[in-house]
């Protein structure tokens, strides 16, 4: 039952220019990890840079929060792991056939993670106009991020991207946010030759052809920007979000919530964009500064980072013997250290030798057999042999051991989205699939990691089977209105088409 497939949601912003601006680079590079309440940053780029990354997405978070109405608190989530590299050539360890691609985002790994290439700022200032921040990709990639945690309806894929590219721009300044300032990016996708409205309306990156992405980016940046600039807009397009999400057409609930045809709406943003391009200053301050706790990598996880996030993540089937003995190598030298010996089975367990995982993790059990990781990584390798197992009275000895790690990873007290998801799908196989309790993990691994295509899928699939079908519609909607993700599209779709419509009890 290891996660199947792989959605590679791709940001078409990241692979242009993911490049996150800030101060200069340490002379010494060391790896250090920075904790916060919403990230865990991961960075050879230097104490400053790594500090002053993660305080900018906190603050940035915060003003989300206040912005779209979000209270603080509410139930704990799976913090996004980010790595901020120093050089170009880190981010080829994690994505060997990238080019010259300076970072990405992915929602379909073991965790969501960003992926930042640091530069040094070349920031040009004018006398009479603000420094200009050139951090807007991450902003850009962490709202995404923050809306699939938040806001996972079924919005048309313009208004996901046309939301981040509106914000991305944001200016924090002394007591105030100023919001609606356009980038060169953003100028030059909204300079292309614009695409039919409706096409724009009911399209994504994955029903229309890849030469028209561009005009779609940036239309739908024009768009957004227009019904966020004025109140009585701002208040229609809530009307539209609301219709949508309930199954309205994208076009003619769009229309109708405006008052206008689609040739005149086209012709208002001709001009809108052209002469107004109105930017906004909010006041706000940040309620408390954020908590930002850096500590340096140990000799063994500065060697294996960015492998070990390599193996969280994604390698090809013709790569996967190459890495895993690359990777075993490198950790070899680390003996019995306990983020060696886990980056070691993590890859076995994945994409080598499951059986040779359970070996590895042996001796890091048998001194702490209460080790959540260790017992979730066994999990995950005798899973994998279950699934590849011949034998139905071997695989089913195999998910009974799988589930017993499991259990015990939780009474250990795990957080891991994967030990709940896994908790469920464990008994897949059983006749009386799913239980209640089955649901509940399942619940709770979405409400951890609300990012994950496979979670949200597996979780649909259970209700669906229970003929709780208007509760699944809404975990999948989500899905099925990806503006990147056609994968997605096309599973959710599938899961549908199995299962005859039904009443929700």
């Amino acid at each position: 039952m290891e996660r199947k497939g792989r959605a590679f949601a791709l940001r078409l912003a990241g692979l242009c220019a993911l490049m996150l601006l800030l101060p200069g680079r340490a002379r010494a590079e060391e790896w250090l990890r920075a904790d916060s309440d919403h990230l865990v940053v991961f960075s050879n780029a230097g104490r400053t840079a790594i500090t002053t990354f993660a305080d900018q997405i906190e603050t940035y978070d915060a003003f989300l929060r206040a912005y779209l109405g979000v209270p603080p608190g509410g139930p704990r989530q799976q913090k996004l792991r980010v790595y901020l590299l120093a050089h170009g050539s880190d981010v080829k360890v994690l994505w060997p056939s990238s080019g010259t691609v300076a970072g990405f985002y992915d929602h379909s790994a073991d965790e969501p993670f960003l992926v930042v290439t640091y530069q040094r700022p070349r920031i040009k200032t004018d006398a009479n106009k603000d420094e200009v921040k050139a951090d807007g990709t991450a902003y850009h990639e962490y709202t995404h991020f923050f809306q699939q945690a938040h806001f996972p309806s079924g919005y048309p894929g313009w208004v996901i991207e046309g939301y981040a590219q509106f914000l991305q721009t944001i200016r924090v300044e002394n007591g105030s946010v100023v919001l609606g300032h356009s980038s060169p990016g953003l100028v030059w996708f909204a300079q292309q030759a614009w695409l039919p409205w409706d096409k724009v309306l009911r399209g994504s990156t994955g029903t229309i052809a890849r030469d028209e992405w561009f005009p779609f980016y940036g239309q739908a940046w024009v768009l957004t920007h227009y019904m966020m600039s004025d109140p009585t807009r701002a208040a229609a397009f809530n009307r539209y979000l609301v219709a949508v999400s309930q199954g309205g057409d994208p076009v003619t609930s769009l229309t109708a919530a405006l008052g206008v045809d689609l040739p005149t709406l086209s012709r208002q943003l001709q001009q809108y964009y052209r002469d107004v391009l109105r930017v906004q200053r909010i006041g706000w301050r940040m309620p408390t500064p954020p908590t930002v706790t850096v500590t340096p990598l140990s000799p063994a996880e500065a060697a294996l980072i960015l492998p070990d996030a390599r193996s969280r993540y994604f390698v090809r089937d013709n790569d996967k013997a190459d890495f895993v003995a690359k990777l075993r190598a490198a950790a070899a030298p680390f003996g019995s250290d306990r983020f060696a010996l886990l980056a070691a089975a993590r890859a076995d367990a994945k994409y080598g030798d499951a059986k040779r995982a359970e070996a590895t993790l042996a001796p890091l059990l048998a001194a702490h057999p209460d080790d959540a990781d260790a017992l979730l990584l066994r999990a995950r390798a005798r899973l994998r042999q279950a699934d590849e197992s011949k034998d139905p009275a071997a695989a089913d000895a195999y998910r009974r051991a799988a589930a017993g790690d499991l259990d015990a990873a939780l009474a250990a007290g795990s957080t891991d989205p994967l030990t709940y998801y896994y908790a469920a799908t464990v008994r897949e196989h059983q006749p009386d699939y799913p239980t209640r309790t089955d649901i509940a993990y399942l619940g709770k691994a979405l409400q951890l990691e609300p990012q994950s295509q496979e979670i949200r899928l597996s979780t649909a699939d259970a209700l669906l089977k229970v003929k709780r079908r208007a509760e699944a519609m809404l975990l999948l909607q989500p899905l099925l209105n990806d503006p990147h993700d056609d994968d997605a599209r096309k599973s959710a779709t599938k899961l549908l088409e199995r299962y005859p419509e039904t009443t929700a009890r």
